[in-house]
């Protein structure tokens, strides 16, 4: 199937595409391999957090990393960090995640983040007219679809719910969307779902990019019935995680 042109207007052909589409799961275990290599993070679970995920393969739980987002290398740190720790294994060479449009229309950076099964949002902040917000919420409707379909189907989702990088409260999580908590009610009416908070704090030195402390918080169990409580309980194990990886990268 022919890769469709990633715009508002085309979006019906958009989910189409990335809804039917199969990434390979070699491409993304190769990609998870060299990330582990040139993302140095350094990596710590909240006590119980790293056995939850451990019993989660067991019972057939399907996870959703939910995460903070203050860079755009945060999905590469992720990535490293589920290639170097061998009880997120088993996570590997599934993954999708939602990416901007603008994105897709990248030469050589949509073949990329295609091979990684990242999936186009349209958010509601880049729609101006009426009739673009019309195309918008639809456009949503579909999304939203889509990666409920995809994490039945075994995929393994990461998203960030503030829906876009935190630029200036870094030490603060806050102004989550409603995404996630409709993805989550969704999801966990026909599959068991649990969401895994991670939370990213840079350290500052040369290179920072790199260096990275990364907490994994404790699982977050469906099944999820309120949208809202979904959003107020990654919040808060989203900001205690936060909290953590600050102290780590004062420490040292």
């Amino acid at each position: 199937m022919k890769r469709p042109e990633v715009t508002l207007e085309n979006y019906e052909a958009v989910y189409e595409f990335y809804g039917l589409r199969q990434p390979s799961s070699e491409m993304q275990m190769r990609v998870h391999k060299v990330l582990g290599w040139l993302y140095s993070s350094r990596i710590q679970f909240l006590d119980g957090a790293e056995a939850e995920i451990q019993e989660a393969e067991a019972d057939d739980t399907h996870i959703v990393f939910v995460g903070t987002h203050t860079s755009m290398h945060d999905p590469f740190h992720l990535g490293g960090a589920m290639e170097r720790e061998e009880s997120l294994h088993w996570l590997r060479g599934r993954t999708f995640e939602p990416a901007k449009p603008i994105l897709f229309k990248i030469p050589g950076v949509r073949q990329a983040i295609d091979s990684l099964d990242a999936v186009p949002a349209f958010r509601s902040k880049d729609a101006k007219t009426s009739d673009e917000k019309k195309l918008q919420l639809e456009a949503t409707k579909s999304f939203l679809g889509v990666c409920v379909d995809k994490i039945t189907n075994d995929g393994v989702m990461i998203i960030y719910p503030k829906g876009g990088r935190e630029k200036k409260k870094r030490d603060q999580v806050e102004g989550f969307k409603g995404g996630t908590g409709r993805i989550a009610c969704e999801a966990s009416k026909q599959v068991n779902v649990a969401l895994l908070p991670v939370a990213i704090n840079y350290r500052r030195r040369f290179f920072k990019w790199r260096n990275a402390d990364i907490v994994f918080g404790n699982l977050i169990h469906g099944p999820f019935e309120n949208r809202q409580a979904v959003t107020k309980q990654s919040i808060q194990s989203l900001q205690y995680g936060l909290d953590r990886a600050i102290a780590m990268s004062k420490s040292k």
